[in-house]
């Protein structure tokens, strides 16, 4: 799915805009921050310790029903309470889909584009999952570019609404220069254009 934002600014102004103004790099900072996560929602203060947040927890594993076809928790919940219990069954129930939708696992279509002399490692997965972390979003300050924050090094970008209503393995990634929006653009032809579809 691709969402075009009216009235955006073109990936050169864009590029301008961020390098010319430290309060228009916050601001798309904060912008992207908060609809693009690379990392578990916060439940509670302790989320740093949590296991589920170390090891993918499947429900298979657990006996219990896939995330996936469950209704998710609704706001009729609440019946004139505080929106808490909502928000945190809300959040908890975006880990479980993220466990079984966005933890990346290398396989071999991570690797179905190296050469004979390239190695099957993490650095080489062409989904650009290496497992780096990012503590804050960081823009070169010569090209724009944006690398957003990444605290979770297997949790493929997500948006966590699109999440919640489709509950399917969503990668949400930000275009915000030229050469993102060809190889964005060449992707998807690559993609509808299989012999398979």
């Amino acid at each position: 799915m691709l969402v075009w934002l009216k009235g955006h600014l073109s990936p050169q102004k864009l590029q301008e805009a961020i390098l010319s103004s430290n309060e228009y790099k916050k601001r798309i900072v904060d912008w992207l921050e908060s609809i693009i996560m690379n990392e578990f929602p916060v439940v509670s203060d302790s989320h740093e310790n949590d296991p589920c947040r170390s090891m993918r927890i499947r429900s298979t594993s657990q006996g219990v029903p896939h995330p996936g076809t469950l209704r998710g928790p609704s706001l009729s919940m609440l019946q004139n309470v505080s929106e808490e219990p909502f928000w945190i069954a809300y959040h908890e129930y975006i880990i479980q889909l993220l466990h079984e939708y966005n933890w990346h696992v290398h396989n071999a279509t991570c690797w179905k584009n190296l050469k004979s002399n390239q190695e099957k490692i993490a650095k080489n997965c062409r989904m650009r999952m290496d497992g780096t972390l990012y503590k804050e979003t960081i823009i070169d300050s010569t090209t724009g570019a944006i690398q957003l924050r990444r605290l979770h090094p297997a949790i493929a970008s997500y948006n966590d609404v699109a999440t919640f209503l489709m509950k399917c393995n969503l990668n949400i990634q930000f275009i915000g220069s030229g050469d993102a929006a060809k190889a964005y653009m060449y992707y998807i032809t690559d993609y509808i254009t299989k012999p398979t579809l």
